[in-house]
């Protein structure tokens, strides 16, 4: 079975850095795709395109996080959290 995950955090946390860097090292890890999706089920559809380890780095996403979370149960959740100032 393969493992998704979500990772989310507020704008400037590095989350493309991020995405960058697993991807780097052979975890697929798309940034921002949320802004490629029509809605919250097709953001599922297309996290879930991906074979092996592999998720999304989105600021964004925390907007629907309930309904993603309701398609996909097994998916691993990451909060990046910054200091506001």
């Amino acid at each position: 079975m393969a493992s998704r995950f979500l990772i989310v955090a507020r704008p400037r946390s590095r989350t493309s850095w991020l995405a960058t860097f697993l991807n780097t090292s052979g975890v697929t890890c798309q940034h921002d795709l949320i802004d490629q999706c029509s809605g919250p089920e097709a953001y599922c559809r297309a996290l879930s395109h991906f074979p092996g380890a592999s998720g999304a780095a989105d600021t964004a996403a925390v907007l629907f996080l309930d309904r993603i979370l309701a398609e996909m149960p097994d998916c691993q959740l990451i909060v990046i959290d910054r200091p506001r100032a």
